[in-house]
């Protein structure tokens, strides 16, 4: 799943500046990390917590997805639900602000 421009205007957010798309994929990409992990640590053990650290520190990103995919099975689950409801918060903010005038047509 890529978060970019296009999985953004797909999912119903105005279009926006480069400048302020950039900003909300960054948001979003943290939103998602932070309430992902949040989920799934509540579903580990210690131990199981530790062993992830240890797979995330390598910097290996496809190492800790196959871990995490081993390990918690429903987790693509979790990152597209997720990912929706942020999606739809997201949405809900910049079409209000769209209104309201804090955005230009651009989306600035």
């Amino acid at each position: 799943m890529k978060l970019n421009q296009e999985m953004l205007l797909a999912s119903g957010v105005p279009p926006l500046a480069k400048k302020a798309t950039d900003e909300v994929l960054r948001d979003l990409y943290d939103t998602l990390e932070l309430q992902v992990g949040r989920h799934l640590a509540e579903q580990l053990e210690q131990s199981e917590l530790d062993d992830f650290d240890a797979v995330f520190q390598s910097s290996d990103e496809e190492a800790a997805v196959r871990w995490l995919e081993k390990t918690l099975p429903d987790y693509s689950d979790v990152v597209r639900t997720t990912l929706g409801s942020i999606l739809a918060a997201v949405k809900v903010a910049l079409l209000t602000a769209e209104k309201s005038g804090v955005l230009d047509d651009e989306g600035k």
